[in-house]
């Protein structure tokens, strides 16, 4: 579990630290506000992100192993695709 955490958590910092739109937006509200007025701002990703990880998790937790296996095969595809 610890160790899913540990990937779960690289994988979550690897996407924060990439410029996008909401980084564009933070940095431009810190620069008008400050980082105190903006700081619930960057927080509401984490509160709006944690209910579909508890949801995908009980999903993911109460599948079958052969839906499972459907889905690990499709995901490899829709990856070579994208490739």
């Amino acid at each position: 579990m610890i160790e899913s955490i540990f990937i779960g958590s690289g994988f979550a910092f690897a996407a924060a630290v990439q410029p996008g739109p909401l980084q564009a937006f933070l940095l431009s509200k810190v620069a008008q506000s400050g980082w105190r007025r903006t700081l619930p701002a960057s927080l509401a990703p984490l509160l709006s992100d944690i209910p579909i990880a508890l949801l995908m998790l009980f999903f993911l937790n109460n599948i079958s192993t052969a839906i499972y296996g459907v889905l690990k095969v499709s995901g490899g595809i829709l990856l070579l695709y994208y490739a």
